[in-house]
């Protein structure tokens, strides 16, 4: 424990040791980081997504993540108890026996305190401030010297004792963080600023003085003026470039260049050396952890011993720059984790023990950010859903990035785990028999994805706003079509692009996973043991509680071998989707999308169980392993073993095949040639199916 308490961990993090063990490898370890400072474990060639973590003996890996230990995006990692919580931990990298399971990389098992017969505590503090460091060479001779803003504070202690001697005991701890933190990336952003005009914008004339800014006349020779990349300016296209007076510039482009930070400043900075210019910014990202930890055990009788655990933590932060890296966009993330878990071990006789427990887990990550001063419809852009209030992200090639980020998402996940593990000792053989049932659900609501995530080829491109032109007869007649004249339109790409409801992408995720094992371990002499067991797992697929998992089956698609030219609203066009049964529990007959009051459509085939896979799930998931220990000379033992180990792949591989589909929400990304029918006022497609329709 005390070896744990005093280990230099720069966010009294115990991730960050489990690199030492063997076979391991971890990132090192930056000091500097931002929040937590988990760091993620790869294990025998294996894929940091492949390790199961426990506390106190239940896997509290989340189950609908990543499968990382870290927090990223909209997938909550793990909890960390403080080190002054923690009596001990253990790392298993190869071949454990078969009493172990989910995933075959490590096994990290992590055992909390218990309080004693005496009471103890503890307080404690650690500080940093940037006036204790010492500046990097590129602060000194690029940021003139100056100190970026790395505080943090990490306080908190712990108290245990008896609350009833010999019976009754309990033990607690509290750690708060708070940390601003200007070094990391989280705080600090790297951005090219437009040469826009100093001055007030709001006045008619300033838009001629955005246009003799940026049309290439007044800046020969320089491609970062030039529209379409500067590939189209010459003939058959000349495309359009942007006026010297500023008359063709889109009003859409205009409307946000005017818009302001809540602090009175313009979002989009204008530049100060005439030119585009890259600017860094620094702006402490604030980092505000708590968790608080509760464990009693109680001694019911001599044979009986009750062990409850709780575990909280939340650590929400906010990012000043988000996407763009302008500064007055902060984005707020929150996540949280609560582990519990009760615990009841029976001594049926002097060589039988059971252990039985309950679980329960709840990771929380939900994502927002403060969006600048406007909203599709006050600039004239027709956005994605009509209720839509948010800006889409824009990244413009060589210029500022802009809109905020993939936020608003809400996202409780809750796991419950049930477990019971006999333990028999006959002569030398101790025999376990155990198995455990996990019920898992996430609720997600996406809304994020109706914003649009647009890229566009430059910051010319941008002020025009202009489609592209389709084929030869606006090739170089730009002005007269309303195009730009060359095959090169305002956008390169767009991503995320989802229309649904409202309230975004809904899902009600669930899983089931079940396992069962029988391990006996012998100790066949004084000099030799062998562990041998087998584990059996089953791992069930996605399912979605409102029926939204749509998917494809090429078989399906195969038994049309001349398929419709266009599109129809039922039949042989439809042939190849599959949902799930419980889809009609929620789509009705009467329901948007419904054809001929058949609600899907015919062509559409209704599977029997809740997850559209084909194959079904596999029963047939046995591992066996073996093991063994010789002790070939005093000071010289042996160990081998070999086994086969299941991976319960993290479902962010899953989700994002069946996050967006038919009819829940339709895709509108487009790319290429089919990226030059849309402007900055119209940047999606209009006649794309609205949601609840195939």
């Amino acid at each position: 424990e005390k070896a744990m308490v005093d280990a230099p961990l720069a966010s009294r993090n115990y991730t960050q040791i489990l690199g030492l063990s063997a076979g391991a490898a971890a990132n090192v370890e930056n000091a500097a980081a931002f929040g937590k400072g988990t760091l993620n474990l790869a294990v025998n060639g294996g894929t940091i997504e492949q390790n199961n973590y426990q506390v106190d003996g239940v896997s509290v890996v989340n189950a609908f993540g990543a499968g990382i230990a870290g927090d990223c995006g909209i997938y909550a990692g793990i909890a960390i108890p403080s080190p002054d919580a923690i009596a001990e931990f253990k790392v298993q990298t190869s071949t454990f026996d078969a009493s172990y399971g989910r995933n075959p990389g490590a096994n990290v098992n992590v055992v909390t305190k218990s309080g004693t017969n005496n009471f103890h505590g503890s307080l404690f503090e650690f500080f940093r401030n940037e006036d204790l460091n010492a500046n990097s060479f590129f602060q000194n001779s690029l940021g003139g010297g100056s100190k970026q803003v790395l505080k943090q504070n990490q306080f908190g202690g712990t108290f245990g004792g008896p609350l009833k001697k010999d019976k009754l005991f309990f033990f607690g701890s509290y750690q708060g963080t708070r940390q601003l933190n200007g070094v990391a990336a989280s705080g600090t952003s790297n951005v090219t600023l437009p040469p826009l005009p100093g001055g007030d914008r709001t006045p008619a004339a300033y838009q001629a003085a955005v246009g003799a800014a940026f049309c290439p006349q007044n800046h020969p020779g320089v491609g970062a003026y030039l529209t379409g990349l500067g590939l189209f300016t010459g003939a058959p296209f000349n495309q359009v470039q942007v006026a010297c007076d500023g008359s063709n510039i889109s009003p859409v482009a205009m409307a946000i260049i005017r818009s302001k930070n809540p602090n009175g400043s313009y979002y989009i900075p204008g530049s100060a050396n005439g030119g585009f210019q890259n600017v860094s910014f620094s702006s402490p990202a604030k980092y505000t952890g708590d968790q608080y930890l509760a464990n009693v055990d109680y001694l019911l009788n001599g044979k009986n011993t009750l062990a409850a655990r709780y575990l909280f933590s939340e650590d929400p932060q906010v990012t000043p720059f988000g996407i763009s890296g302008l500064p007055g966009m902060p984005t707020n993330y929150y996540y949280a984790n609560t582990n519990s878990t009760l615990k009841l071990t029976t001594i049926v006789s002097g060589n039988l023990v059971n252990e039985a427990h309950i679980a329960m887990q709840r990771n929380i990550a939900n994502g927002s950010d403060l969006t600048p001063q406007y909203s599709p419809s006050s600039i004239g852009e027709t956005p994605i859903i009509p209720t839509q209030t948010q800006p889409a992200i824009m990244i413009i090639v060589g210029g500022p990035s802009l809109g905020g980020t993939l936020d608003p998402y809400i996202g409780p996940a809750t796991q419950a785990n049930f477990g019971d593990q006999i333990s028999w000792t006959h002569g030398k053989h101790t025999v376990r028999v155990g198995g455990e049932f996990e019920a898992d659900q996430w609720n997600l609501s996406f809304q994020s994805l109706a914003r649009g995530f647009l890229i566009l080829p430059g910051f010319s491109d941008f002020l025009l706003g202009l489609p592209g032109c389709g084929g030869p007869s606006c090739y170089g007649n730009g002005p007269a079509t309303g195009t730009t004249g060359a095959p090169l339109g305002t956008f390169l790409q767009c991503l995320y692009c989802v229309r649904s409801g409202p309230n975004g992408i809904i899902h009600g995720y669930r899983e089931k996973d079940i396992a069962a094992f029988v391990q006996d371990d012998w100790k066949v002499t004084s000099k030799l043991t062998l562990n041998m067991g087998v584990r059996w797992e089953y791992d069930a697929m996605l399912g979605d509680n409102f029926g939204n998992l749509t998917n494809v089956w090429p078989s399906l698609l195969q038994t049309v071998p001349n398929p419709p030219t266009s599109p129809q609203a039922s039949g042989a066009s439809l042939i190849g989707y599959v949902v799930a049964g419980n889809y009609t529990s929620h789509y009705g007959a009467n329901s948007p999308g419904a054809v001929g009051g058949q609600n899907p459509p015919a062509g559409v085939k209704v599977l029997s169980g809740d997850s559209p896979t084909q194959g079904g799930i596999p029963k047939n998931n046995f591992g066996p392993r073996f093991g063994f220990a010789y002790q070939a000379l005093s000071k010289l033992v042996i160990r081998g073993g070999v086994g086969l180990f299941y991976d319960r792949v993290g479902s962010s591989n899953f989700v994002h095949a069946v996050e967006q589909g038919d009819p829940y929400a339709v895709t509108l990304d487009y790319s290429g040639g089919s990226a030059l029918p849309y402007s900055l006022a119209n940047p999606y497609p209009s006649n794309a199916a609205m949601p609840l329709a195939f």
